[in-house]
């Protein structure tokens, strides 16, 4: 997952789904811009590193509940042996209550290739990118495609 914002205003919140009809194991490890270990307050618990068992066909939603004033923020790397899909969706409040929000696939890191749907109309599109391996530069290739291909 390429992003996560906590504390101030900011907050994310992850979904966690198992797509295979076995339980399934997960960790999701925090990290900081730097590639230092995160430790995050969510719904699932304190700390860098939480892990969890998914039934069949299950489910789990994490949300961080930092209070402090100023903002934190880092990515985090699934780690399975098994097929689990997910997202993260981090966002502002914004006016009466309604989010600015945007959305990050998670990432077991086995695919080379992922499709980033945007809106080109009325919203603004963001990237980011994160490099799990700590010692090894890499080349990232960007290809926009519109409606026709």
């Amino acid at each position: 997952m390429a992003h996560v914002a906590f504390h101030g205003e900011w907050a994310t919140t992850i979904t966690v789904v198992n797509t295979s009809n076995a339980a399934a194991q997960f960790t999701l490890a925090f990290y900081d811009d730097n590639g230092n270990a995160l430790s995050l307050t969510t719904t699932a618990g304190t700390g860098a590193v939480l892990s969890g068992t998914l039934n069949a066909g299950g489910s789990t939603i994490i949300q961080t509940n930092g209070t402090s004033k100023s903002i934190s923020q880092g990515w985090a790397l699934l780690v399975t042996n098994n097929t689990i899909a997910g997202s993260a969706v981090f966002g502002l409040p914004f006016n009466n209550n309604v989010f600015v929000e945007a959305s990050c696939p998670l990432d077991t890191g086995v695919n080379s290739q992922f499709g980033l749907p945007f809106d080109l109309a009325t919203a603004v599109t963001g990237v980011a990118l994160a490099n799990t391996y700590q010692n090894m530069p890499l080349t990232v290739s960007v290809t926009v495609n519109d409606l026709n291909g």
